[in-house]
């Protein structure tokens, strides 16, 4: 991943799974996570994209917090 002088940032994750104990069956994805920090503040959103347990389907998580 990176950040640029403006706070922005970025950055893709090849390939993942999830623990078939953890989640039943196995989940397999491809995921990123984009954003940006200004000053104490932070916000951004990952995506993963599933491949296989339900090929198709996309979490998307929006964050954001501050100091």
């Amino acid at each position: 991943g990176s950040i640029a002088g403006d706070g922005s940032f970025s950055a893709v994750q090849g390939n993942g799974s999830t623990s078939s104990t953890g989640w039943y069956p196995t989940h397999d994805y491809t995921g990123s996570v984009t954003g940006r920090v200004s000053g104490n503040s932070i916000s951004g959103t990952e995506r993963l994209n599933f491949t296989t347990g339900c090929p198709g389907q996309v979490l998307v998580i929006n964050f954001g917090g501050s100091k």
